[in-house]
């Protein structure tokens, strides 16, 4: 008994030991994006959720006292999450950019060809006013354009996983599969922009 009882108690700590681990790897990656980008950012743990039918948004805990403001862009390691729309002093809430009303100038990496990248909710992303004569296939990757003044230019928004061509219209329709897995995101880095 005696022994099944120090056991439970060194699997705990094992267990303890390894998320404390897991979050310093994710916490150095996170500081060194921060260190690459041109403009300064502020590190934020996501501290809730809402995924309703209406919005897609997350709650981190940095708000207005950490210089956040509504609008400013919130990326993770692997690309963008979205961007503030609410700060109060000790929180924000972050649009995600699957939400439907979420709208991002993007381009397509090689070659350089511009849309808007609107959410999705759970279908991901939708590439819009890609126009039908422009070459685009699965897997290319999709970028933030700069353009609009809002996010860095050539941020990863995500993957083209599936292109159809219609006979009739101008553009195509072109599905986007974000570069981060925004329902396991944990940590995130807001770029404190002028606006």
């Amino acid at each position: 008994r005696a022994l099944r009882k120090k056991v439970d108690a060194l699997t705990n700590e094992i267990n303890t030991n390894r998320e404390v681990y897991l979050e310093s790897v994710r916490l150095k990656e996170l500081l060194a994006l921060n260190e690459g980008l041109d403009s300064p950012a502020v590190a934020a743990r996501v501290i809730g959720r809402e995924n309703s039918s209406v919005f897609k948004t997350i709650l981190i805990n940095k708000g207005s006292a950490d210089g956040l403001r509504s609008g400013m862009p919130v990326i993770a390691v692997q690309g963008v999450v979205g961007r503030v729309t609410e700060t109060s002093w000790h929180s924000s809430r972050v649009l995600l950019l699957t939400d439907y009303n979420s709208n991002i100038d993007a381009a397509i990496q090689d070659s350089r060809y511009r849309g808007i990248l609107q959410g999705g909710g759970v279908m991901g992303c939708t590439l819009k006013y890609v126009e039908r004569t422009e070459e685009i296939k699965a897997g290319d990757l999709i970028v933030t354009s700069g353009i609009g003044g809002i996010f860095p230019k050539g941020i990863p928004l995500g993957t083209v996983v599936n292109v159809e061509k219609t006979s009739i219209g101008l553009f195509q329709k072109v599905d986007v599969l974000p570069a981060v897995a925004l329902q396991k995101i944990e940590e995130v880095s807001v770029i404190l922009i002028d606006r």
